[in-house]
Order: structure tokens, then sequence, then C-alpha cells
């Protein structure tokens, strides 16, 4: 399919708008279908769909998001999202 290598990156922004209307457990679930994807998407890296993860898990009050915010930054993911 010509759009599989596309599929993290539609899977990040959704979870980002998921993010920016405050619902926060789909947000999670789009970041998880994102790092499913294991083709190699060159627009959004794994990194990056691991801190959006943990942020969102973050603020959803749920545990387990340092973890996420760790693994992003160990593989050098430096983007900023307001807390």
């Amino acid at each position: 399919m010509p759009l599989t290598p596309y599929k993290r990156e539609a899977y990040h922004h959704m979870g980002v708008c998921w993010m920016e209307m405050e619902q926060y457990d789909y947000a999670i679930d789009a970041f998880d279908e994102a790092l499913k994807v294991k083709d190699g998407d060159p627009l959004v890296s794994e990194a990056a769909c691991l801190y959006y993860r943990g942020m969102a898990k973050k603020r959803a009050g749920n545990s387990g998001f340092n973890v996420d915010l760790e693994k992003a930054q160990k593989m050098g993911y430096a983007g900023k999202v307001q807390v």
C-alpha cells in the first residue's frame, strides 16, 4: 500500500490533535498505534511518539509516563511540549 510509510505520521498527528482537545486516553491509543508501525516513517521518529505518549500519560494522570520520556531522551529526542 503506497501510504504505509506515512501511517506513523498520521497516528502521531491524530494523537497530537486528541491532546489538544484534552482527550488523553484517545491520544495514548493513537500514539500506541503509531509505535506499532515499524516501517520507519521518515517524518516522525519513534522517539517523538514515545515522548508525546509519555506527555499524554502524564496529563491523563496515568503511571508509567517516566518510562516513555526517558526512552525518548535516550533516543535523542529533544522536542518540547508545554506541560
